[in-house]
C-alpha cells in the first residue's frame, strides 16, 4: 500500500492519564503570571489518558499550571506545550491537545516502547484504591512517595525487568507498602483497551476519535489490519515478505495489487461480485439473486439464472421452478421435481427417506412422525415438537376424522409419575394444522434439571368419526432430553406449599380423609398410587409435621371418611378392593387396621332382571349421639340402556346389623357422593351431588327415615363431592369447584345462603373438619413441584350470621 504521511504525533497506548477529583487543578485554580489583557485568550482543556489521572502536575507555555482534576483534564491555549511532572519526574514539552496518553509524554507510537511498559505500570501503581476503570488518583502520600525514591524521567528507559527491580521502584514500593508493579500485561491490557474505546483521544489528528476511527493512524491500513495502529511508520507484514504492509503493493500476496483485490489481507479470496463481503470463493450464490451457484446457469449474473423445467420463464421469475405443482415458497425442493417435503431435515426428500423422522424406524412401520427435538434444552425454554400422524392403513391422520395427539412428560429418574406442571399449564394436546396436515406440540424444559422423556400418543378421541373404524388404536413415541442450564451447576428453587406437606415424595399420594382424636391429635388416610398401597400417618403438632403410623394390609380405594368413636377406637368407610361394596376399616390406635366388608349386611338388592347389574359404594360414616353409627352410600343401577345413581342411608347400633336402606334422593338422574352429619339439635343433614341439575343437593331429617326436605345451592354450584360441617350450630356445606374452596349454610330464613368463598388454589375437594379449636382442619391432593402430595392446614372458620 502506499504510504500516507503524517505531519501530527501519533497517539498509541492503551493508557490515558485522567484526573479523579473535583474541579479545574489540585490547588483550586490555575496560576497564571500574565495580567489579563483587553483581548482574553481561548482556554481550552486537555486531558491526559490511561485512565484519567488526577493531581498530576503540569505547566504550559503560556504559564498557565496547576495539577490535573478528577477527570485528568488541564487547561491550555492555542500553539501551547504542556510539561507535565510527578515528584522529581519532569517530562519532556510536548504540544497540548485535547487528548495526551503516554505515547505522546515518550514521542512515540509503538506500545512496545520499553518507556511506554515501564510508565503504565508506573502510573496505575500509584492509584489510591487500586481501582483503574473509571480513574487513577495520585494521592499526596504517592506523590511524596515517588519524590523520595528519587525517581527521574531516563529511569524509564530500561529493560521492563531491570525497571521494576531497581533500587528506586524498590524504595516507591516499600514507600507505599505495596510488593510489586501492576503487571505487564495487565498494564498494557488496560492502556490497550483506553486507546480503542476513548472518544477524546485522536491519534492521528483526524477529527474522528478513536472510537470511531477504524485507522487510528491513519496509515492507510485499517486497525483490524495493524499490528501497529497507532503507530504511522508500521504497520505488519502480513505476508512475511519482508515489505511492510505500507510499502506492500500485494499485502496478501496472492498475485493482486491491493488496488484491485477486494480482500487485500485475505490470500484465498480477490473478488466480491454481489458486494456481500463474502468472497466469490467462499460465495455459495455470488450474485446474490437466490440461486447457489452450483444450480445457476448465470452465476454472476443477478438477472437471470435459467429454467429448470422448460416452460420458457426463468427461474427468478417462475413460481413453481421444478413444475411438481408445488410453489417454490412450500417446496423444499424447488428445482427437484421428484420432491416436495423434507420433515426430518436431512437433506433428503421424503419420497426417497425410508426413514423420515430419522428414529431408525422405517417409514413402512411407522406410524408416528416426530421432528424437531434437541438432546437438551435450558430450565424453562420453549420445546417445539412437529408430528405427523398416519391411521392404521398409513393414511395421514387428520383431527376432522377423530385423530388426537396428546402427550405427557416423565423425568427418567420417576418414570411412573409425569409431571404435573403441563397438565396443570395446560400444555399437554397437541394443535393440528389442517393445511400442513402436521401437528404441532409446545410445551417448556423443566425448571428442575434432569433428564426426562415425552411421550407422544396418537389415538382416536372422537365419537362419532372417521376413527372409530379402528377400536383401541393408539401409537406411542417417545423422545428423550435434558433440562439444563448455561452454567453448571444449575439452581432450582421449589415452589413454597400454601399449606403442610403431609407427604413429600416423587410417588404419588392420593385420596386423603382424616379426623382429630379426643386427644387433640391428627390421623389420616391417605394412598399411593404407584405403590398400590394405603397408609395411615399421625400428627401430634396441630398438622405441621407427619409421621407415617401404618401400611394397611391392601389398597384402599375411594375418598376414606374416618372418625373417632366414643370409645376412643378410629373407623373409615370405603370401598372394598377398588371394585363396588361397602368396607369399613377400624384400628384402636391407627398402627393395626382389620377389615370388615357390610355390603352383604346392608340388605341391599334392587334389580329384578337378569340383564339388571347394581353396585354400592362407601360415601361417608358418622358416630350418632346415642352411640350407634349410620352410614350413607351411592348405589350405581344399570338396566338396558339407563344408568341410575341414588344416595342411601343405613344405621347399625353394633357394625353387624344394619336397617333397611333409606333411599335419600329422589331426581331423575345421578346424585351420588355424599356427606352425612347429624347436629347438635340431633337433626340430621346429608349433602350430595345432583348431575342432571349440575347443583349441590342438601336433604334433612329427623330420623334418618324422611327425607322428604330438601334445599339446592342453586344451578351451577356443583364442583367436588360435597363435606357437611356444623359451625356454630348450623349445617354448613363445603366444596372445591374452579380451584376455590365454597361453603354455604342453613340460615334462619330455612334456606341456604349463596355460596362463598372460604379460600383460592384449592385444586380437589378437600376433606373439611371443625377442630376443637373453633378452626377448619383441611386435608387435600395438590400438584406441586411435579409431584401430587397431601397438605394440612388450618383455616378461620367461616361466618353463618343470619
Amino acid at each position: 500500500m502506499k504510504r500516507t504521511l503524517i505531519n501530527t504525533i501519533t497517539l498509541s497506548s492503551s493508557i490515558l492519564l485522567v484526573a479523579c477529583g473535583g474541579g479545574g487543578s489540585g490547588d483550586g485554580a490555575t496560576q497564571d503570571s500574565n495580567p489579563p489583557t483587553s483581548t482574553s485568550p481561548t482556554v481550552l482543556i486537555g486531558s491526559i489518558i490511561d485512565s484519567p489521572i488526577q493531581n498530576i502536575q503540569f505547566k504550559t507555555s503560556s504559564n498557565r499550571e496547576g495539577t490535573t482534576d478528577n477527570n485528568g483534564e488541564f487547561e491550555f491555549e492555542e500553539n501551547d506545550t504542556v510539561v507535565f511532572s510527578i515528584g522529581n519526574i519532569e517530562f519532556e514539552a510536548i504540544d497540548a491537545k485535547q487528548g495526551l496518553t503516554p505515547l505522546e509524554l515518550f514521542g512515540t507510537g509503538n506500545l512496545e516502547d520499553r518507556r511506554v511498559i515501564n510508565f503504565t505500570r508506573f502510573i496505575q501503581t500509584l492509584d489510591d484504591d487500586g481501582d483503574i476503570s473509571l480513574a487513577i488518583t495520585i494521592t499526596e502520600r504517592a506523590a511524596s512517595a515517588v519524590e523520595t525514591s528519587s525517581l527521574v524521567l531516563s529511569d524509564f528507559d530500561s529493560e521492563p525487568a531491570d525497571f521494576s527491580a531497581s533500587e528506586k521502584v524498590q524504595n516507591l514500593l516499600t514507600e507505599l507498602n505495596l510488593s510489586e508493579l501492576v503487571s505487564i500485561d495487565n498494564a498494557n491490557t488496560h492502556f490497550s483497551e483506553s486507546l480503542r474505546s476513548s472518544d477524546i483521544i485522536d491519534t492521528d489528528d483526524d477529527g474522528s476519535p478513536n472510537k470511531n476511527d477504524t485507522d487510528d493512524d491513519n496509515d492507510g491500513i485499517e486497525d483490524q489490519h495493524d499490528e501497529h495502529p497507532y503507530d504511522e511508520q508500521a504497520s505488519g507484514d502480513f505476508d512475511g515478505d519482508g515489505i511492510d504492509n505500507i510499502d506492500d503493493n500485494d499485502d496478501d500476496n496472492d498475485g493482486t495489487d491491493d488496488s484491485a483485490d477486494d480482500f487485500p489481507f485475505d490470500g484465498s479470496e480477490t473478488t466480491d461480485s454481489d458486494g456481500d463481503s463474502i468472497g466469490d470463493n467462499a460465495d455459495t450464490d455470488d450474485d446474490n439473486d437466490g440461486f447457489s451457484d452450483d444450480i445457476d446457469e448465470f452465476p454472476y449474473d443477478p438477472d437471470k439464472s435459467g429454467d429448470v423445467d422448460g416452460d420458457g420463464i426463468d427461474n427468478l421469475s417462475d413460481d413453481d421452478d421444478d413444475g411438481d405443482g408445488v410453489l417454490d415458497i412450500n417446496d423444499q425442493f424447488p428445482l427437484d421435481g421428484s420432491e416436495t417435503e423434507d420433515f426430518d431435515s436431512d437433506g433428503i426428500g421424503d419420497n426417497a427417506d425410508t426413514d423420515d423422522d430419522n428414529d431408525n424406524i422405517i417409514d413402512s412401520e411407522d406410524r408416528l412422525y416426530v421432528t424437531g427435538q434437541r438432546d437438551s434444552y435450558l430450565q424453562e425454554e420453549t420445546i417445539k415438537l412437529t408430528a405427523k400422524g398416519f391411521d392404521p392403513n398409513f393414511e395421514i391422520a387428520l383431527e376432522s376424522d377423530g385423530w388426537h395427539i396428546q402427550f405427557y412428560t416423565y423425568s427418567v429418574e420417576e418414570p411412573g409419575n409425569y409431571l404435573t406442571e403441563y397438565v396443570n399449564g395446560g400444555a399437554y394436546n397437541a394443535n393440528f394444522d389442517a393445511f400442513s396436515k402436521l401437528w404441532t406440540i409446545e410445551y417448556w424444559a423443566p425448571r428442575k434439571p434432569g433428564n426426562y422423556r415425552t411421550e407422544l400418543s396418537l389415538y382416536c378421541s372422537m365419537s362419532p368419526s372417521a376413527c372409530e373404524s379402528f377400536p383401541y388404536e393408539e401409537v406411542k413415541q417417545n423422545i428423550f432430553f435434558a433440562s439444563t442450564c448455561e452454567q453448571e451447576p444449575c439452581t432450582y428453587e421449589p415452589l413454597p406449599a400454601r399449606g403442610n406437606y403431609v407427604t413429600n415424595t416423587a410417588t404419588s399420594s392420593v385420596q386423603p380423609g382424616f379426623a382429630q382424636k379426643n386427644d387433640g391429635s391428627l390421623i389420616a388416610i391417605y394412598s399411593v398410587n404407584s405403590e398400590f398401597s394405603t397408609l395411615s400417618t399421625e400428627s401430634l403438632d396441630g398438622g405441621a409435621t407427619w409421621e407415617d403410623k401404618a401400611t394397611l394390609p391392601e389398597r384402599v380405594y375411594g375418598d376414606p371418611s374416618i372418625i373417632e368413636t366414643a370409645g376412643g377406637s378410629l373407623i373409615f368407610a370405603a370401598l372394598c378392593n377398588g371394585g363396588g361394596g361397602v368396607c369399613l376399616y377400624s384400628s384402636s390406635d391407627g398402627s393395626l387396621w382389620s377389615k370388615q366388608d357390610i355390603s352383604p349386611l346392608l340388605n341391599f338388592e334392587r334389580c329384578t332382571t337378569s340383564e339388571c347389574t347394581e353396585e354400592i359404594t362407601a360415601d361417608s360414616i358418622i358416630q350418632l349421639s346415642n352411640g350407634s353409627y349410620a352410614i350413607s352410600y351411592s348405589h350405581r343401577l344399570e338396566e338396558g340402556n339407563e344408568i341410575k345413581y341414588d344416595v342411601f342411608v343405613s344405621s347399625s347400633e353394633d357394625l353387624q346389623n344394619w336397617s333397611s336402606p333409606v333411599q335419600v334422593s329422589n331426581g331423575p338422574g345421578w346424585e351420588y357422593s355424599s356427606s352425612l352429619l347429624q347436629t347438635e339439635t340431633g337433626k340430621f343433614y346429608i349433602a350430595y351431588r345432583s348431575n342432571d341439575s349440575q347443583t349441590t343437593t342438601v336433604a334433612a331429617s329427623d330420623d334418618l327415615a324422611d327425607w322428604s326436605q330438601r334445599f339446592t345451592l342453586g344451578s351451577y354450584n356443583y364442583g367436588s363431592n360435597p363435606t357437611l360441617v356444623e359451625i356454630s350450630g348450623k349445617p354448613t356445606v363445603f366444596y372445591a369447584r374452579n380451584f376455590n374452596l365454597y361453603y354455604s349454610y342453613l340460615m334462619s330464613s330455612g334456606t341456604f345462603s349463596d355460596p362463598s368463598i372460604v379460600a383460592d388454589q384449592i385444586p380437589f375437594g378437600p376433606d373439611v373438619k371443625l377442630l376443637q379449636n373453633g378452626k377448619l382442619g383441611i386435608i387435600y391432593e395438590m400438584d406441586l413441584n411435579n409431584q401430587r402430595d397431601i397438605f394440612y392446614e388450618e383455616l378461620d372458620a367461616p361466618p353463618v350470621d343470619g
